[in-house]
């Protein structure tokens, strides 16, 4: 999915955009969300919440080298909230896909 806004920005405005994705049931079970940043992004702060079961036996916050497939490039395993959630606040994303990987 491309998010676009309904107008370019200006030079120096800032925007926040929060939005929520829910994932039904698959034939396949979704193992990651990234985000990719094709200039700078500065603030991002990714969320991922996972219902009370099944949860991921593990996860880990990943670069990929491709905003879709591609290869990981890096990645560092994350614990599980209490709640069921995993947190990554990265000051600046600029020409990257990160996000978040799990396996069942």
């Amino acid at each position: 999915m491309e998010l676009a806004f309904a107008a370019p920005l200006a030079a120096g405005q800032i925007v926040s955009l929060e939005y929520e994705v829910v994932y039904g049931p698959f034939r396949d079970r979704v193992t990651e969300y990234r985000r990719v940043a094709h200039a700078r992004a500065d603030n991002v702060d990714l969320v991922v919440e996972f219902p009370p079961a099944p949860r991921p036996a593990r996860v880990w916050w990943a670069t990929w080298d491709h905003h879709r497939d591609g290869t990981v490039l890096g990645e560092t395993p994350v614990a599980l909230a209490g709640d069921g959630s995993v947190h990554r606040f990265v000051p600046a994303l600029e020409h990257a896909a990160a996000g978040f990987r799990w396996a069942w």
